[in-house]
């Protein structure tokens, strides 16, 4: 099928913070990159999830929501 999309998935990361997604898109713009734009599209995903896993909470702990 013509534009069909195709998922490319991928796991990155260490335990325990192992982070599991796929790549979305027609297999002619997969072709399209190279493998380092592959691997920079994955690690910028990665990054950008571990960054909001691992912040500090920004609510404080008070008597009514612990």
């Amino acid at each position: 099928m013509e534009n069909e999309l195709i998922s490319f998935r991928f796991q990155i990361g260490e335990a325990p913070y192992l982070y599991n997604d796929a790549l979305v898109m027609t297999q002619e713009a997969y072709d399209a990159l190279t493998s380092e734009q592959i691997a920079a599209l994955q690690q910028e995903r990665y990054d950008r999830w571990y960054a909001i896993v691992t912040a500090p909470s920004e609510v404080l702990p008070t008597e009514e929501n612990i």
